[in-house]
């Protein structure tokens, strides 16, 4: 299949539109049924001129990582879903724009044999949490009606405060979990991470970490503009807090930052 076809994918757009109705809006089906479709969506990108793998995780500089490598398609169909981004109001728009493109796949085409190279941002447990709280619970990244979906389905809104969400996150179980609080291991699947071809980026590093996965798939360093960070300064962390997030994510933390 050609590279690049941006045009011709739109089908793709309307099954994740589609999906998300479903899940939101269905009355036939309980709330832990919908908790546990939303924590199982996954994101998966495949870039054949390089061979790369990537998937999405939420609150880990994934959008930077988009950024630098939609910057360096040299294709038609690249050049349209710059211009689509560009043009959008929503700087989180690249997230739909490459989800509609032909770059997106399932998770099994990143597991074939032509794959070089499988690659995730992660970010540390506390940190992406913080960020969790600070962009989507109290602060603009998100529209009412998703705000209104994390109350009805997990009872966290704006007049929490961190520590009260992280009590409550705690108690969720991970396959339950909305995907911007599931643990970083349970998105991006064992399977994957017991992948000699997997790597990961960590927020932390991610100058360095870019530039040793453009040494191995031929990319250049493009600087891009960072998106939502967030500083843990901005948030009161009790030691509780940092205690139970740590215990709830403490595999991402053996698996990422041993």
């Amino acid at each position: 299949m050609n590279e690049c076809n941006y045009n011709l994918i739109s089908k793709s757009k309307k099954r994740f539109r589609k999906f998300i109705k479903l899940v939101v809006n269905s009355s036939d089906i309980s709330d832990q049924q919908k908790r546990k479709q939303l924590g199982a969506w996954r994101d998966d990108l495949y870039f054949p001129k390089w061979c790369l793998g990537v998937i999405t995780v939420p609150k880990s500089a994934n959008t930077t990582l988009k950024r630098k490598l939609l910057g360096q398609l040299s294709c038609r169909s690249a050049e349209l879903i710059r211009q689509d981004v560009n043009g959008h109001a929503d700087r989180q728009y690249i997230h739909e724009a490459l989800r509609k493109s032909e770059f997106s796949c399932r998770h099994e085409r990143l597991l074939k044999s032509d794959v070089k190279i499988i690659v995730a941002t992660v970010r540390h447990p506390v940190s992406r949490i913080v960020s969790f709280y600070s962009d989507k619970v109290i602060g603009s990244g998100w529209p009412p009606y998703k705000k209104n979906e994390l109350k009805k389905l997990y009872d966290i809104g704006a007049d929490d405060s961190f520590d009260r969400v992280v009590s409550k996150i705690f108690d969720v179980p991970d396959e339950y979990s909305e995907i911007h609080f599931r643990s970083q291991l349970g998105i991006i699947g064992e399977d994957i991470i017991s992948d000699s071809r997997f790597i990961s980026i960590r927020t932390e590093s991610f100058d360095k970490d870019f530039s040793s996965l453009s040494s191995k798939i031929g990319l250049i360093d493009l600087q891009v503009q960072r998106e939502n960070v967030s500083s843990s300064s901005s948030v009161s962390i009790s030691r509780t807090s940092r205690l139970l997030i740590e215990k709830r994510y403490e595999r991402d933390l053996e698996k990422f930052y041993a």
